[in-house]
């Protein structure tokens, strides 16, 4: 019989309350307890949600200590492995989903932004380098120089002749 206190916390996970949720799954998952694995997953999922990644690590372990090959306790971790920055982990893990099942579309799709994540640190990783390069005395003297040209030009702008200036039929400002 599943217990009435893992119907309400899978009931408020459902309905957006993932806070109630964590509370009443971690009342109810204590070691050696029959539906100790269930509330284990539904304490992960909350926490995953409420943004308590170490919270959520904890409880994906512990069901994946018992049962190493369930697709959501995987699939949860690499969530939480890849927002931590952990994507080498992330990677993993969804790779252990994908070798059991080569086709799993959300599998695929984690891997997939993994993926996504790594080019942007790669791009990261070279403006840095771009940016923290030592610049050469021609480099630096550059700015300077186009200043001082830009200073020495004269500039005379001419004043805009009535035949210039248009008015637009919604817009009554003129239009140069």
């Amino acid at each position: 019989d599943y217990p009435e206190a893992l119907r309400r916390a899978v009931t408020y996970l459902r309905l957006g309350n993932p806070a109630l949720a964590l509370d009443v799954a971690k009342a109810v998952a204590q070691p050696g307890q029959t539906y100790e694995l269930e509330a284990f997953a539904i304490a992960a999922q909350a926490a995953d949600q409420l943004g308590q990644l170490a919270v959520a690590a904890e409880f994906y372990g512990r069901v994946l200590r018992e049962q190493p090959d369930d697709r959501e306790a995987l699939g949860g971790l690499a969530r939480v492995c890849a927002a931590k920055g952990d994507l080498r982990a992330a990677r993993q893990l969804i790779g252990c989903i994908l070798s059991r099942r080569p086709r799993d579309q959300e599998a695929l799709q984690g891997l997939s932004d993994i993926e996504a994540m790594e080019e942007s640190r790669r791009e990261a990783v070279v403006c840095l380098e771009a940016a923290l390069r030592p610049i050469s005395t021609q480099e630096a003297e550059a700015p300077q120089r186009e200043r001082r040209e830009w200073r020495s030009q004269s500039f005379s702008p001419e004043p805009a002749r009535p035949e210039q200036v248009t008015f637009s039929q919604h817009n009554p400002l003129p239009v140069w």
